[in-house]
């Protein structure tokens, strides 16, 4: 059975993925179609609650570092947003006006009250929205999902403002633990249709008139729990290790890891 959830336990499946000789994206070679995907994801579970507190953490790091950059803090849309944890922590910070986009039905649902209504539940489009209208676009894990990814970074490119900001986190496929563990890796799946570097990233950004401000590695906070589950074992295995950590309090302990994310902030000129 497809499974398109957020954060899922690794299925090592996955489409033929293929290297443009020209640029070194690595993407997958073919795809299903449009419509089928948005099914996936609009069906798909939202089964990552207990990691909520990890991602606020993360996700909330790179937003206040981006805030540094901006002259003002009134717009921001999170693309991929979940069920709006980021959007809360953004309102806490001071933002004014906040919107989401977000395909799954089920992570809409789990969301708060005040966050829900400022969600869209559609696949991102710059036609929602006002040109040159948001101070800051962010997406966590998203770019890879996108089958036209040029078209992404261009409906980025017109609802930010001149001087606006876009935070980006990704998958490094660059990074020593995806050359070691190569299809086994977590970021090799169904839903991943291109898998970016630091250095593919910075083409398409400079591609879609983006100035790069910075690009770092990012320590991502998640449970013990979380990070066993992720890695490459045989499911029988990997079922007893998340039944034996479920419910201790050593599973649940947080802990940050450098394990080969990415945080890209680029501003459009």
């Amino acid at each position: 059975m497809i499974n398109y959830a957020g954060r899922k336990t690794p299925d090592h499946y996955h489409y033929e993925m293929v290297r443009c000789n020209r640029c070194k994206l690595l993407f997958a070679n073919s795809i299903y179609g449009n419509e089928r995907i948005e099914d996936l994801y609009t069906e798909s579970d939202f089964d990552y609650g207990d990691e909520l507190f990890g991602l606020k953490k993360t996700y909330g790091y790179c937003l206040k570092q981006a805030m540094k950059f901006l002259e003002r803090t009134k717009y921001m849309v999170d693309i991929g947003c979940g069920n709006g944890f980021l959007l809360e922590e953004a309102i806490k910070y001071g933002w004014e006006n906040v919107s989401g986009v977000e395909l799954s039905e089920k992570a809409i649902n789990c969301s708060k009250p005040y966050v829900k209504q400022k969600i869209i539940n559609k696949p991102f489009d710059a036609d929602y929205f006002h040109e040159n209208y948001f101070d800051l676009v962010f997406s966590a894990m998203v770019i890879e999902h996108f089958t036209d990814i040029n078209r992404f970074f261009s409906d980025v490119n017109k609802i930010l403002r001149p001087g606006g900001i876009q935070v980006i986190i990704a998958h490094n496929e660059s990074h020593f633990l995806s050359k070691l563990l190569k299809n086994k890796h977590p970021i090799i799946n169904d839903e991943h249709v291109n898998i970016f570097s630091p250095n593919t990233l910075k083409m398409i950004l400079h591609k879609h008139n983006f100035e790069i401000i910075s690009i770092k590695p990012l320590r991502n906070y998640y449970s013990i729990k979380y990070w066993l589950k992720m890695f490459p074992m045989h499911s029988q295995i990997n079922n007893i290790v998340n039944r034996a950590l479920s419910n201790s309090k050593f599973g649940q302990k947080q802990i940050g890891i450098n394990a080969g994310n990415f945080v890209a902030m680029a501003r459009k000129k």
